[in-house]
């Protein structure tokens, strides 16, 4: 696992440059597929140095956005040709996933921006939908809700 390749990342794509973060950069490094998915929110995997992450089309567009964060830390983090994928509350039983859906977080919540967004007195709400994030990442990123959780086991 090689969580400093997220920052790298970040900086590479200039992921940080608006708010909400636009993830063109992210979708043009790997193939990005929609479609639906029944139970299953997305998946990645990794194929001639290539890859793919599938997203559930039925989704909310918050929803679809981390899931891209998500499978792509797979793909930059964990690096293997395995295939990765993602049930709704999966993130929260394996280290990996765990790994992945904070890396999520540092990708499209800026931590220094977000700073500026507590001072000034947004609620959890509020910051989910200027990151246009489900408000469960805004958690994350703080350390907080299902993810404090998790890491205490």
């Amino acid at each position: 696992m090689r969580f400093r390749s997220i920052p790298r990342l970040i900086d590479r794509l200039h992921l940080h440059a608006s708010i909400p973060v636009d993830l063109a950069p992210l979708i043009e490094r790997y193939e990005v597929q929609y479609q639906p998915l029944r139970s299953i929110l997305g998946f990645a995997f990794r194929y001639d140095r290539a890859g793919l992450i599938g997203v559930n089309t039925d989704l909310h567009p918050f929803e679809q956005r981390m899931v891209i964060a998500h499978e792509a830390a797979h793909l930059t983090m964990h690096n293997r040709d395995d295939y990765y994928s993602c049930r709704r509350g999966d993130w929260w039983h394996s280290r990996m996933e765990m790994q992945a859906q904070f890396a999520a977080s540092l990708l499209l919540v800026p931590a220094g921006r977000l700073v500026d967004n507590v001072h000034d007195g947004a609620t959890v709400e509020e910051l989910a939908a200027l990151y246009e994030v489900p408000h469960d990442l805004i958690m994350v990123r703080f350390g907080l809700g299902e993810y404090a959780k998790a890491r205490r086991r």
